[in-house]
């Protein structure tokens, strides 16, 4: 919810600058001076003779760009919240596997304990790449957009893109920190809490066999970088004002 009105108000400042340097044009009362335009495009046309159409595309190109971002993040952050559910789901089978026939139920939560195990390795290899890329670019955004805030530059845009970077990249490492908190420590808490003390020793053989395989987490990576976490996105975070810090000790030397 927050990320897409980040996304609205981003769309928003984009299109409310570019009618506000309009504005500014038109009091300057001087046609020879080039018209303002929102996103600086090479057009086979002269884009001030024809200003309307110019100007059309590119409200639309911004529109369309928001639009493909917001269904990309919007993908990545449903499947991972799926996989939370279904691990969460799990979890309260595993706390209730003994009503009926524990030994079998608990042979079922197993084989579905894999499936689940084979689906983050499957998404993880799928996406790692494109979490690369996300990683990256949005890094250098935080970097970029917070040196220009310091400088004073368009203060009310830079500062919802930046919030719109923030809540881009923690969510996506708030939902991967969650797949890896609910695969290891929630499901060794729901075995925990299971009633496996009064059952037999094949009952805990099992249970002692889940609980090995639950001390490797199921993880979400970024490429080459590492694991996908919060503990990543407030490295970001901190890369971005360390960068900062520097580009000032540079510019007051």
């Amino acid at each position: 919810m927050a990320f897409g009105v980040a996304l609205i108000l981003d769309f928003g400042n984009n299109i409310a600058q570019g009618f506000l340097e309009l504005y500014k044009w038109h009091l300057t009362k001087n046609p020879t001076t080039p018209k303002p335009h929102i996103v600086p495009f090479w057009f086979p046309f002269d884009k001030d003779a024809h200003y309307i159409p110019a100007m059309a595309y590119e409200i639309w190109h911004i529109f369309q760009t928001l639009a493909i971002n917001g269904a990309v993040q919007a993908l990545i952050n449903a499947v991972m919240v799926f996989l939370r559910a279904n691990l969460k789901i799990l979890q309260y089978h595993i706390r209730n596997f003994d009503k009926t026939e524990p030994e079998k139920n608990l042979k079922k939560l197993i084989i579905r304990h894999q499936e689940l195990i084979e689906w983050v390795h499957n998404l993880d290899g799928s996406f790692k790449n494109i979490l690369l890329l996300e990683y990256c670019v949005t890094s250098l955004q935080l970097a970029t957009t917070l040196i220009q805030i310091i400088e004073g530059l368009n203060i009310a845009f830079n500062g919802t893109f930046f919030m719109h970077c923030l809540l881009q990249l923690f969510g996506l490492a708030w939902n991967a920190n969650e797949i890896l908190i609910e695969s290891s420590v929630g499901l060794l808490r729901a075995l925990y809490q299971s009633n496996w003390y009064n059952r037999g020793k094949k009952v805990s053989f099992l249970i002692y066999f889940m609980m090995m395989r639950c001390s490797r987490p199921l993880v979400m990576r970024i490429g080459p970088l590492g694991i996908m976490n919060l503990n990543a996105a407030i490295s970001r975070a901190k890369l971005a004002y360390t960068c900062l810090s520097v580009l000032k000790v540079t510019t007051e030397e």
